[in-house]
C-alpha cells in the first residue's frame, strides 16, 4: 500500500490506493458530527497520516489507534472564534456595533476600542487588518466554536457567502448601482472599447460596478416590516427546518443572479431560485404534474387571494420557462430588462410573504405548502 521515503515519509502506490485513503478521511471527518463541527478535514488528514506512518512503522493495523484518535481530539477545549472580514460597498457610524442574526458589523475606527476590550491579545492581528485594505473601513464577523482555527474560517466563509447573498438580495438593485460584498464585490470600473471602418471611427465607454456604498446604519437591514429581521434569523438557526433550508437556498441563488451581469446567466439562476424554493416530487403519486404547473399554482396560491392576480402570476411563470428553455436549448440568449424585474420581483414576493405571512408560520416542509395550497383549491 505505502512505503517509506526518508525521515518518515510516506507515500501511497497507486491511484486505487490514494483513493482509498482520501475516502477514508472523508469518512473519518462526517462520520462524527462532533469531529466534523470543531476539527478541520486538513487536521483529520493530517492525524491519520501519521497514524498510517506509525502502522508502517510498527507493523500494527490502523484500527488500533482510530479510537484513541478520535478520543484526544475530542478532548481537545473547544475556542469561540470571531471571524472577521473586510465588508466593501457599506458604511456604518453608529456608536454601537451592529448585530444582525448570527452577525456583527463594526466600523474599524468607531468600534476598535470595542474589539480591543473583547480580544486584548488581537492588537497586531487588527493592525494588519487595517493595512489590508484602506478602501473598507467597516469589517463583518462571525463567531465560529471550533477547536482549531482552520475549521472556524471554513465554517464563517460559508456563513460570511450566505450574508452577501441576503444583503443582495435585500437591497435587490437590478442595475446594480448598489452593491454589498466580502468576496464577490461588484467593484466600479470603466470598460473600453473602439470601433472601426473604412470611414467611421468611434470608442464606447462603459461604467459598472457598485457606485455609492450602502449606509447600513439607515437601510432597513433588521426591518420587520419586510421580514429581513427573519431571514437573519433563519441564517442564525443551527438546526433550520426544511422550509427555511428551501428559503435559504433561494436567496443565495437569487444573489448570484443579482450579481450577474450576463441576463441570460441571471434569469437561469433566478429559475433554478424558484425551483429551490417551490418544486418537490409528491409522495404516493405515480404522475406528478410538470414543474412549470407546480410552481406555477404554488407561486399564485401562495402570493395572492385573487383570481386575476393568480392567472397573471401563472402567466408569467410559463413564460419565464418559455424564456429559459430557449437559454437551455441553444435558441435566443436575449432576455429584456422587465423579464429580471419580474423574476426577481415574484421571488421577492414570495420569500417575503413565505417569512411574514401568519399562514405560514408553523410550516416547516414544501409539502405542507402543497397540502395548504390544495385545500385553498378545492375550498
Amino acid at each position: 500500500m505505502c512505503n517509506g521515503m526518508g525521515d518518515g515519509a510516506l507515500t501511497f502506490r497507486g491511484i486505487d490506493n490514494v483513493k482509498a485513503f482520501t475516502d477514508t478521511v472523508e469518512y473519518m471527518w462526517t462520520k462524527d458530527r462532533e469531529i466534523y463541527d470543531t476539527i478541520s478535514r486538513d487536521r483529520v488528514r493530517s492525524e491519520l497520516f501519521i497514524l498510517v506512518r506509525k502502522c508502517v512503522d510498527e507493523g500494527k493495523l490502523i484500527l488500533d489507534y482510530i479510537k484513541d484518535l478520535f478520543k484526544n481530539l475530542k478532548s481537545e477545549p473547544i475556542y469561540s472564534f470571531e471571524v472577521l472580514y473586510h465588508l466593501y460597498g457599506a458604511e456604518y457610524f453608529k456608536g454601537h456595533p451592529l448585530i444582525i442574526g448570527p452577525y456583527t458589523i463594526y466600523n474599524t475606527k468607531t468600534h476598535r476600542e470595542n474589539l480591543l476590550e473583547k480580544y486584548p491579545h488581537g492588537k497586531v492581528e487588527l493592525d494588519d487588518l487595517d493595512e489590508i485594505s484602506l478602501e473598507s473601513e467597516v469589517i463583518i464577523g462571525v463567531v465560529e466554536k471550533t477547536r482549531d482555527a482552520s475549521r472556524a474560517n471554513e465554517k464563517a466563509l460559508l456563513r460570511l457567502r450566505q450574508f452577501e447573498d441576503t444583503i443582495r438580495f435585500m437591497i435587490g438593485d437590478i442595475e446594480k448601482r448598489y452593491d454589498v460584498g466580502i468576496f464577490n464585490f461588484n467593484v466600479f470600473k470603466r470598460t473600453t472599447g473602439i470601433l472601426l471602418s473604412d470611414e467611421i471611427t468611434s470608442s464606447t465607454n462603459k461604467m459598472s460596478g457598485a457606485i455609492k456604498p450602502i449606509h447600513l446604519h439607515k437601510f432597513p437591514i433588521n426591518d420587520p416590516e419586510y421580514g429581513h429581521d427573519r431571514l437573519w434569523e433563519i441564517l442564525g438557526k443551527k438546526n433550520p427546518t426544511e422550509l427555511e433550508k428551501r428559503i435559504i437556498s433561494a436567496i443565495a441563488w437569487s444573489g448570484k443572479a443579482l450579481r450577474d451581469e450576463e441576463q441570460a446567466r441571471a434569469l437561469t439562476q433566478y429559475v433554478f431560485a424558484l425551483e429551490a424554493l417551490l418544486q418537490f416530487q409528491q409522495k404516493g403519486s405515480m404522475v406528478s404534474p410538470s414543474i412549470t404547473y407546480q410552481m406555477a399554482e404554488f407561486a399564485a396560491f401562495i402570493i395572492s387571494d385573487d383570481l386575476n392576480d393568480r392567472l397573471k402570476i401563472e402567466k408569467m411563470i410559463k413564460s419565464i420557462y418559455g424564456i429559459r428553455s430557449a437559454i437551455a436549448h441553444g435558441g435566443s440568449h436575449e432576455v429584456s430588462e422587465n423579464v429580471i424585474y419580474e423574476v426577481f420581483s415574484l421571488l421577492k414576493n414570495l420569500i417575503t410573504t413565505l417569512v411574514k405571512n401568519e399562514t405560514f408560520k408553523d410550516f416547516q416542509t414544501i409539502e405542507q405548502v402543497g397540502e395548504w395550497v390544495k385545500i385553498k383549491k378545492y375550498s
